[in-house]
């Protein structure tokens, strides 16, 4: 796995101005994520990742925990700053590839179920979810996941919103949500306050360029890309030239693309974006989908495409929000 560097605040998701009760609220968060009782994380790394992220949680406790310990290595990371910003050339640089986002932020109009006020069983689905993502990215280099479904009403967006959240904000990532579904914009219809902006839409279209069209989502570390207005030309937008351009340079930007697709029958749109994704994530509603349809849906997709199923809706819970 890739190494990263973090500060300890970094480690911990922990502001420089963070109080002790901040501060133990995050060790616990942390600790919860990594710690023993999480299938999740436990199915992804390895033993000796496991024990060094548990270390380092801890190491980065213990030292902001002492105010004298916190003080020498705030002083720390102030030099290390200062001489970082002594280099004009890099802090050009740096604003120049940092451009993408800096739009107004997009604001959900209730809280997702992976959320810290959410769910926490739905939470921990979801890591274990991105534990799989992430595996087929350690071997393939994929990082482009379309998630779809035989038909609409299956909780396609539901999922890529909560998949595409917690992959940003558990585990660091740096995630775009693309939005797709061209004609029924159900991310910015049921998920986000009105906004006023360029979408998708407007890129294929010519009226936007690409950079205008992403926006950092509030209060967390994803963006998203809607698709703006709703059109009937669907599929002739996604066919054009640019969106395949669009996810190739997406995908170099970004850890991971998380697509929230059109479903896959009776429009044409889905079989022209799987040409263009890595992996292809199957939405499928317990009790509702004949396997007929999600068979036909597997037959229309682009051949090898499809790296999984997702099962939505199981009676677990009344909360709808387990997947698999």
């Amino acid at each position: 796995m890739k190494n990263e560097l973090k500060n300890y605040y970094e480690i911990l998701d922990l502001s420089l101005d963070a109080d002790m009760k901040a501060l133990e609220k995050a060790y616990k968060k942390a600790m919860s994520i990594y710690g023993q009782d999480s299938a999740a994380i436990y199915s992804l790394y390895t033993e000796k990742e496991k024990e060094m992220k548990v270390s380092n949680i801890k190491e980065a406790y213990h030292t902001l925990k002492d105010p004298e310990a916190r003080r020498l290595y705030d002083r720390k990371l102030d030099n290390m700053s200062a001489a970082l910003s002594e280099d004009s050339n890099l802090k050009s640089e740096l604003a120049v590839s940092d451009e993408v986002g800096l739009q107004d932020c997009l604001v959900l109009k209730k809280p997702l179920a992976v959320m810290e006020a959410g769910d926490p069983l739905a939470a921990e689905h979801y890591r274990i979810l991105y534990t799989k993502l992430e595996q087929i990215h350690m071997n393939n280099n994929d990082n482009v996941f379309a998630l779809t479904s035989a038909i609409k009403g299956e909780g396609k967006t539901t999922t890529s919103l909560n998949l595409a959240y917690i992959i940003s904000e558990e585990f660091r990532k740096k995630v775009i949500l693309l939005e797709t579904d061209l004609r029924k914009n159900s991310i910015a219809e049921n998920y986000l306050q009105p906004f006023r902006g360029s979408g998708l839409v407007d890129v294929l279209s010519g009226r936007a360029d690409l950079d205008e069209a992403i926006y950092p989502l509030s209060d967390s570390n994803l963006y998203v890309l809607p698709s703006g207005m709703s059109v009937r030309n669907s599929t002739e937008l996604l066919a054009s030239p640019k969106m395949p351009q669009i996810i190739e340079i997406l995908k170099s930007e970004f850890d991971y693309v998380i697509i929230d697709c059109p479903p896959v029958l009776p429009l044409a749109d889905m079989n022209v974006l799987s040409k263009m994704v890595d992996d292809v994530l199957l939405v499928v509603q317990a009790g509702k989908t004949h396997k007929d349809l999600v068979a036909q849906a597997i037959k229309a997709l682009s051949r090898g495409k499809v790296a999984g199923f997702i099962l939505n809706g199981t009676e677990k819970s009344a909360k709808n929000y387990y997947y698999y």
